[in-house]
């Protein structure tokens, strides 16, 4: 990989993880916060600056087909809180002229609206497959058409926003029925103070107490569980005086149904189904509350008696459900947090993992009078598991190195540095191909786990003679093509590294003249899918050398490269490509 090729690479890189980082700081803003205007206006703002946009509104579902503006820059104050009805507001981001085009009544008065104000883009908020709304935004003042990375990240951006804006109108919708329920009780104070308590923390342990004291202090019981919906099972997080609960309801498929399409305040009575009132009348709970968000049940509050032996009233019913609700928000965004923070330390273990494989990989290549060498490695993923190496032992000996490393990430970069580490240590000392390969071996397989192993390939070129000594331990055969055409393949060795100990490796020898070309590689060359999944195959690979193989160096590796991409026409690969090759050149 050129030096160009490698700032290229790092500078997509450093752009992805600028974006990433710019993702979960405005993750981190919204979550701060339960005060919709702030999230709406925070969402605005961050796009508008960092791409130097004119303006832009929020439009927010009103119910009924009718939304509302709830947020705009650059546009006139007086547009705040203007309705439109819309009946075909779009599911993926658009832009206004296309969506003009697929209306069927380009005349509506949100139309004109969106005309007049020459607004150009419309990106839908989405969550749980439901609209919330729309981010609508001007044209950029740069004049310059949005990117396709531009429009992603917008696309981000709104589906990080949904969570945020539906936790905030919810908050919202819950702040305005507690100053209205305030008029009438003065207890319904304490419902706004525990959701704030709620609210203060992102530790999922801390408001599972929070909800317990909040339970027991104003509900006067000494008897609650709390159940909480993890993929297809309600799991027992918190309880309090109760004994011979299940942890898990779904192994009682009368309660896993029960919890599962609980949407109100269940009394469990008389009429209750028998094995649902064995579970929990033997323990005198007799009050079941959904905790909901998005219409969809994630956990379940069970009640015991009262101290005071009065029974649940209908307020007691309201405010449970609305305490198990925003108990419910705190935990969704508790658990958001914690797959960011999750999501930030892999990010941060994969900036090491490759800064570990970059400072592996040569940074220049040795040089030899009359030899070309050429190499590049590209990653499927952040990091990889394929390794190459060149060693100048003197002014006629050349080692070389391929390797797959099985996995990915940063155990496959510390099991590449301990390869790496092992041949430089030893290919000076040890001139035997075989006797080195069976060296690594035995090292690799006292250091790594059972399911680590290393294809590998090993070769020691002597320019002084043209003779190249060679041992593939289970790695891709590479080619010798030979001036004239011919081919020979490099299979003289033994099994992978790691999987036993002691073993014994076999050399191989071959005689390479002026013109002659080597090419090693990985099986992420000849595995590499397209879209229907067919593989590349050995087949292609020959085709492509036997094509270009009088050709530099260079310009066989940009052919391999090329045909691989070709095939794979932008189908995602899950293994890395690495390809290094030796051509000597002609006395002439």
């Amino acid at each position: 990989m050129t030096d160009i090729d490698k700032k290229v690479k790092l500078k997509e890189i450093d752009e992805r993880l600028m974006e990433l980082s710019s993702l979960f700081e405005i993750s981190k803003l919204l979550s701060s916060t339960l005060n919709l205007q702030s999230v709406l206006n925070n969402i605005l703002l961050t796009p508008m600056g960092r791409m130097m946009i004119n303006k832009g509104l929020v439009l927010l579902d009103k119910g009924s087909n009718y939304y509302s503006i709830e947020a705009l820059k650059g546009l006139p104050h007086e547009f705040f809180g203007k309705t439109f009805q819309i009946e075909d507001i779009p599911n993926h981001p658009v832009f206004l002229p296309l969506f003009l085009n697929e209306v069927e009544n380009n005349t509506k008065p949100y139309i004109d609206f969106l005309k007049q104000q020459n607004l150009k883009l419309i990106i839908p908020i989405n969550s749980s497959n439901k609209i919330l709304g729309a981010l609508v935004f001007g044209g950029k003042l740069s004049g310059l058409d949005y990117s396709e990375k531009e429009i992603d990240y917008l696309l981000s951006l709104s589906n990080i926003s949904a969570t945020a804006i539906s936790n905030s109108v919810m908050f919202q919708e819950i702040d305005s029925v507690n100053r209205k329920l305030d008029q009438t009780n003065q207890g319904l104070n304490t419902l706004f103070e525990i959701g704030t308590e709620l609210n203060s923390t992102l530790d999922a342990a801390k408001i599972l107490k929070l909800l317990g004291f909040a339970l027991m202090g104003q509900m006067l019981i000494n008897k609650y569980a709390i159940y909480l919906k993890s993929e297809d099972r309600f799991e027992l997080k918190d309880s309090k005086g109760l004994r011979d609960l299940p942890d898990c309801p779904q192994d009682v498929p009368d309660i896993y149904s029960l919890f599962k399409e609980l949407r109100i305040p269940y009394e469990v009575d008389a009429e209750t189904d028998d094995e649902i009132r064995e579970c929990f009348i033997e323990n005198n709970i007799n009050l079941l509350v959904p905790m909901m968000i998005q219409d969809e049940t994630k956990g379940v509050i069970c009640l015991g008696d009262r101290i005071n032996k009065s029974p649940y009233s209908e307020f007691d019913r309201e405010f449970l459900n609305t305490l198990a609700n925003q108990a419910m928000i705190s935990l969704e965004n508790a658990r958001l947090f914690k797959e960011t923070v999750e999501k930030q330390k892999m990010e941060e273990e994969l900036a090491v993992a490759t800064e570990i494989q970059n400072n592996l990989l040569p940074k220049r290549f040795p040089e030899f009078d009359n030899l070309e060498l050429e190499a590049v490695n590209i990653p499927s993923k952040y990091v990889g598991g394929d390794y190459y190496d060149f060693i100048k032992l003197d002014n006629d000996i050349l080692v070389t190195v391929i390797a797959d490393v099985s996995g990915k990430g940063v155990p496959a970069s510390l099991l590449m540095a301990n390869l790496q580490a092992s041949i430089r240590a030893l290919a000076g000392e040890i001139e035997d191909s075989a006797v080195l390969t069976a060296k690594v071996n035995d090292i690799i397989y006292d250091n790594t786990a059972s399911d680590k192993f290393i294809t590998f390939f090993y070769s020691r070129f002597d320019k002084s003679t043209g003779e190249l000594e060679y041992c593939n331990a289970g790695h891709n055969h590479p080619v010798v093509i030979n001036r004239d055409g011919s081919l020979k393949y490099l299979d003289e060795g033994g099994l992978i590294l790691g999987m036993l100990p002691d073993l014994t490796y076999k050399k191989g020898l071959v005689k390479l003249n002026p013109g002659d070309t080597v090419i090693m590689y990985t099986d992420g060359v000849t595995e590499a899918l397209n879209h229907e999944e067919e593989e590349f195959e050995e087949t292609r690979l020959m085709e492509v050398i036997e094509k270009e193989y009088k050709s530099p160096a260079s310009i066989i590796e940009s052919s391999i490269i090329t045909a691989v991409y070709d095939f794979a026409d932008g189908y995602p690969q899950s293994d890395d490509l690495t390809l290094v090759i030796l051509k000597l050149l002609d006395d002439e």
